[in-house]
């Protein structure tokens, strides 16, 4: 059964604008009676977000510019450019250096500078996209070397995803990967150059612009475009289940909760937060869009009061772990670390924020899995913040 349910519009319908000024009249503030718990109270603490983080491996040249945090082995990669620095949680559950990897290489040998990067089968693959766009190249973490490359027949790649939210902690092979007009999966184990299994293409002529993806917890797809559409899949190879009109912003980066209820896309200067539902009657599944979508903003306040000229979020995620209920979501921009109350908001209150500064400019933030921690790269040094 698909998990997902939402609205299903039409572009340019009455339904699409009554879609877009529901968004902008959201009301994020809660229930006027809603009384803070204890829980609402922990907020990130800023003592570690201090000039002590620790740094990372000196590099005669580079700067941090992405950074995966493991969820079946207990590794952090940072990524700088060519290299990796390698990071762990020690037997007092403090950030420590392990190592560095070694200048990525392609099969041929060329120097590559990975665009995108993913962890695979169980965290012992690293898997990378590059400026060939046309192939994702695995790296095996215990060699520090590229042992094998995917190509999809030219078919150019934007961005891949696991099969399921939390497939990396299996030996799963495939992955899912969108371009511009196709959704597809990407099958190592295929016996020819063209790695690409099943598909769905649209027409040129539709422009479905796809930019990037999510999966959740039973592998239903969330894909986000650049014109800011919304698309969800039960499965690569069907047709889509539902469309959800853009606000006119690219979507960078998307995130969806295990349970398939929750939906989150990231653009420049917003978060969408889209709630999804499904019912079930007389053995038919009915799509039913229930409850209002989110628009996660920055106040003009806080613009001021931090001297924000210029906001431009990183990828927003939820926080991560096996069967919990997620309650935090986290992004940044500049060295401002944002984590936004979602716990509080499920339970009726209003969708708050807080807002914490770093020492430099943040490149990436990330839960860690099971934990009520952050793990934030900036562009020199790697730290975690946990809640009070």
């Amino acid at each position: 059964m698909c998990l997902f349910a939402m609205i299903c519009v039409s572009r340019q319908t009455e339904q699409d604008q009554d879609w877009v000024q529901q968004v902008a009249q959201t009301d994020i503030d809660g229930d006027e009676d809603y009384k803070d718990t204890e829980e609402d109270r922990q907020a990130f603490a800023s003592a570690d977000f201090s000039d002590s983080a620790l740094p990372c491996l000196q590099r005669a040249e580079g700067e941090n510019v992405d950074m995966e945090v493991g969820i079946a082995l207990n590794r952090t990669y940072v990524n700088r450019g060519a290299e990796f620095d390698v990071f762990r949680h020690d037997a007092d559950d403090q950030l420590e250096s392990v190592a560095s990897l070694p200048a990525v290489r392609d099969l041929s040998g060329e120097f590559i500078s990975p665009t995108k990067t993913l962890l695979h089968e169980n965290d012992t693959r690293l898997l990378m996209l590059d400026d060939r766009k046309d192939r994702v190249l695995a790296m095996d973490l215990e060699r520090g070397k590229v042992i094998s490359e995917w190509t999809t027949g030219g078919k150019p790649i934007r961005s891949i995803n696991p099969m399921a939210k939390y497939a990396q902690r299996t030996s799963e092979s495939m992955i899912n990967a969108v371009n511009e007009n196709t959704l597809f999966t990407i099958d190592p184990r295929i016996n020819s150059s063209n790695k690409t299994a099943q598909k769905y293409e649209y027409a040129k002529s539709t422009k479905a612009n796809l930019s990037t993806l999510a999966t959740t917890g039973t592998g239903h797809l969330a894909v986000g475009s650049e014109t800011g559409e919304i698309r969800l899949y039960c499965e690569v190879g069907q047709r889509r289940k539902n469309l959800l009109p853009g606000l006119g912003a690219p979507i960078r980066a998307m995130d969806v909760t295990e349970d398939g209820k929750w939906v989150l896309a990231t653009c420049d200067t917003f978060l969408l937060l889209v709630p999804a539902t499904v019912e079930k009657a007389n053995g038919k599944i009915f799509s039913q869009f229930e409850g209002k979508p989110v628009k996660l903003l920055l106040s003009p306040e806080d613009l001021a009061k931090y001297g924000i000229t210029k906001v431009r979020l990183t990828s927003a995620r939820f926080n991560t772990g096996v069967d919990i209920q997620e309650s935090w979501i986290v992004s940044s921009t500049g060295p401002y670390v944002i984590t936004w109350n979602f716990g509080k908001f499920k339970r009726g209150g209003g969708l708050t924020y807080e807002i914490k500064k770093a020492s430099s400019s943040i490149v990436a933030e990330q839960f860690r899995f099971g934990h009520d921690e952050v793990v934030i790269a900036t562009d020199r040094n790697v730290f975690k913040a946990r809640r009070r």
